[in-house]
């Protein structure tokens, strides 16, 4: 999307941070930096999600 915004919503667009140096918990705030081809580096700074869990019932019981 050249240009373009991208709005990430829950249940959809995501990111998963991957071998994240540090324990993270629900709540927590943590900052990262990406780097974009053409806007060069952006500092950004979150708070982790609560984890929510399925208690459905399995399909195989």
């Amino acid at each position: 999307m050249n240009g373009g915004k991208t709005r990430l919503e829950r249940g959809k667009t995501h990111l998963v941070l991957r071998e994240v140096r540090e324990t993270v918990r629900g709540g927590d705030f943590m900052k990262f930096t990406m780097r974009f081809e053409d806007a060069g580096p952006v500092t950004f700074t979150v708070q982790a999600q609560v984890p929510v869990y399925d208690e459905s019932p399995s399909p195989t019981g």
